[in-house]
Parts: C-alpha cells; structure tokens; sequence
C-alpha cells in the first residue's frame, strides 16, 4: 500500500483539483492523509460532503502547526510500505503514476526511490516554461545517487514532489522537514553509497506558490527569498545536523568538491545581500563548518546553469 501525504491550508479549491487527478489512479491500493491546518472548517465540510471515501483520511488540526509540523504530522501518520509527499497545490497529470512507480520499485529491490520529470504550472493552471533540469532519456533507468551531491555538474536535480520511496526512510523526510526543507532529505539520499530510480514521463504539474516562501523569524513572518541570512543559516543547519545524526553521511558530503559548491552558494547569497557583515561571518562559517573548504578554490568554481537539485 502506498501512503500519499497531502498536507494543506486554506486551499479547498486547489486540494479538491489535487484529490481529483489521485482518485483517477489505475492503481488502487494507496491512502491519502490530509493533515489540515486552515483557519477555517471549509476544507472540513468539503471532504465531508464529496470525499466520503475510505482511502482518504482526513485530519482537522486543532490549531495551526504551521508547515513544518503539519507535514511532519502527516508522515507521521502513513502507514504504507512506500509514500509519497504532494503539496495540496500540485496536480497529478499522469493516470498511471502510482502504477509506474510500484512497478519500477518491485522490479528494482535495490532502489529505495524513484522519481520522474515535471511541469510547471502558475495558478490558473496555465504550463510555465520547462525546467531545465529535465531528463532526455525516453525509458525508466537506474542512476548513482550520488550524481546528484552538490558540485558534481549534473544538470538534474531531485523532484521530491514527484518522488515515490519507501518507508524505511519517513524518519529521514521527518527530520528534513524540521528545517522546512527537502534539501537535508535530499542530501541524505545522495550521500548514500545506492542508485535511485528515474521514470521520463512527466507525472506531476508542480505549482509556483509564493506562500512556500514565507518563514516564521520572532512570531513575524518574513520571505526568506529576501532574507538571504535565513537561507545561509538554514543550510549550514542543515549540513551540521544531517553529518552529526547520520556520520555515514560524511564519506560523500565532507569531500572539498562538496563543500566548496556548498560555499560558494552561501557566499553568493551573502554578496546578494550587500551586506559586508552577513559575507565576513559567512566565510568565516565556511572556514568553521566545513573543513575542507577553500576560499581561493571556491572563488575558481565556474559558474554553471547546471545545478544537483532544489
């Protein structure tokens, strides 16, 4: 059984569009949990009314978690052998994406995840222009995780919202998601000495969402975008805590061809900052986190538009 987690917020339009495009699967043997943290009991009274189905379970949130613990909640309460993570603003374009992916994990006991290409969609549902990082390949294969480490010029990334993977790994998605973030998740992935499974077809419209932008700093909410010092604190949080919990993340990520692309894009955030404290403290950081960075090496990394992932 596959557990999809749906974690929303004041978006019944936008989540009863997603439900729709799961409930029209080919495969069958799923369910998906909704952790609901709106405001308001409109989601509630929906799922009531025109969802009254046994595969989906839906949980009202007595008070707003917040997106972090919302989603956390939600994977907490999967109980499928493989799950799968959707934002309630996506759509699933692909009526057999649950089949393609159950089937390529079954036929690959050695892989652990699976994920495939995408579109971007804005609101209106109108396509975007195409990622760059799309997959040319036309059939499902097998690539080395760690392909996808930071710095190593692949110019594909891992889509999680596409991703299917098993259930051995929900406390690694947990603890990404302490941070808000799928990178640590990510990163765990690539830092493992396994492949992972890639499917060409493109499975999920992936929405542009400002309110994925949003952060919570002293009870304000503040747009991270924009605050380039939460995002420089955010990934050296992400990068101590992943190799302290998991040491056996260390033999790939504490490597200078890593550590140095780590640098050079938190050093590239502070410059953006134009703030001459936020860079001094941010390489200083670099020197303190990782010990194999090198500044002269750092400043000769040559720019690419190819880029790991997300």
């Amino acid at each position: 059984m596959i557990s999809i987690c749906v974690p929303t917020y004041n978006r019944p339009k936008l989540l009863c569009e997603l439900l729709d495009s799961i409930l029209v699967q080919s495969y069958t043997d799923y369910e998906i949990i909704i952790t609901d943290n709106s405001d308001n009991y409109e989601t509630s009274k929906i799922i009531e009314d025109k969802y009254n189905n046994p595969k989906i379970k839906y949980y009202k949130n007595e008070k707003n978690l917040g997106l972090n613990l919302n989603v956390i909640k939600n994977f907490s309460l999967s109980s499928g052998e493989y799950l799968t993570f959707t934002p309630d603003d996506d759509l699933w374009i692909d009526k057999e994406k649950l089949k393609k992916q159950v089937v390529f994990l079954e036929q690959n006991r050695h892989i652990n995840l699976v994920y495939s290409n995408a579109i971007s969609i804005d609101y209106s549902g109108k396509e975007l222009s195409p990622f760059t990082s799309i997959y040319k390949s036309d059939y499902p294969q097998c690539i080395k995780a760690d392909e996808l480490l930071p710095g190593y010029k692949t110019e594909y990334f891992l889509m999680i919202a596409t991703s299917m993977f098993k259930s051995d790994f929900k406390q690694i998605m947990i603890e990404s998601f302490a941070f808000g973030s799928e990178e640590y998740f990510c990163y765990f992935m690539a830092s493992t000495n396994s492949e992972l499974g890639f499917i060409y077809d493109k499975t999920v419209a992936l929405r542009e969402a400002e309110h994925y932008r949003t952060a919570v700093e002293d009870g304000k909410i503040v747009d991270w975008k924009k605050r380039k010092d939460i995002r420089i604190r955010q990934m050296f949080n992400i990068y101590n805590t992943l190799t302290t919990l998991h040491p056996e993340s260390k033999e790939k990520l504490e490597t200078p061809i890593v550590q140095n692309y780590l640098a050079r894009h938190l050093i590239s955030q502070a410059k953006a900052s134009k703030s001459i404290p936020l860079l001094v403290q941010t390489i200083a950081s670099c020197y303190l986190f990782f010990r194999k960075f090198s500044l002269k090496e750092t400043i000769n990394i040559k720019s690419s538009v190819r880029k790991s992932f997300g």
